[in-house]
């Protein structure tokens, strides 16, 4: 998706949608954007290894800056002269920025290889159709532990982060 820009000069660019690793397998042909495509994403969400090999494919330099939650990137977009050209908002925080007029529709439906996108990821209820943005990531975190091995507290994060003894080097295979 592309963010509107407060640049006084406004740069030609292709319409394009970057996915993969990071906001980066292109759904259609090459990313031009002067020479700069700057992306607004999360934190350590962008491959180094697929900027580089996206730089060298499409002779553009790629900027990545981080953030560290959707409520930070909206705000430095509302603020403007961010000069992104693509934002990576999580799926519940599209409506505002559809909303409030701070992504370009930029048709990603009509690219050539949108047909590759699975249906059920072409008419979610954040953008019908996909007239804005394109899937690239999609997952939930969540945490199991095994009461017959570990009988302590499971209401805590300190099980990842400081982990029981019982449980280091366990394997990460469920029961059958």
């Amino acid at each position: 998706m592309k963010v509107m820009s407060n640049r006084e000069k406004p740069m030609k660019r292709s319409t394009t949608a970057i996915l993969a690793g990071v906001a980066l397998a292109a759904l259609s042909g090459a990313a031009r954007a002067d020479g700069e495509l700057n992306i607004y994403n999360w934190g350590n969400y962008t491959s180094p290894d697929v900027i580089k090999k996206f730089e060298e494919t499409h002779k553009v330099k790629v900027t990545i800056t981080d953030y560290d939650s959707n409520d930070t990137a909206l705000a430095k977009v509302r603020a403007g002269g961010h000069g992104f050209d693509m934002v990576v908002p999580s799926g519940n925080f599209m409506p505002i920025w559809i909303k409030e007029g701070l992504l370009l529709e930029t048709r990603p439906d009509q690219m050539e290889n949108f047909k590759h996108v699975d249906p059920k990821w072409v008419d979610v209820a954040y953008d019908p159709g996909r007239h804005y943005s394109v899937p690239w990531q999609w997952g939930t975190v969540g945490v199991s532990v095994r009461t017959d091995v570990y009988k302590g507290d499971i209401n805590t994060w300190g099980i990842l982060f400081d982990t029981p003894a019982e449980l280091k080097a366990r394997s990460m295979s469920c029961p059958r």
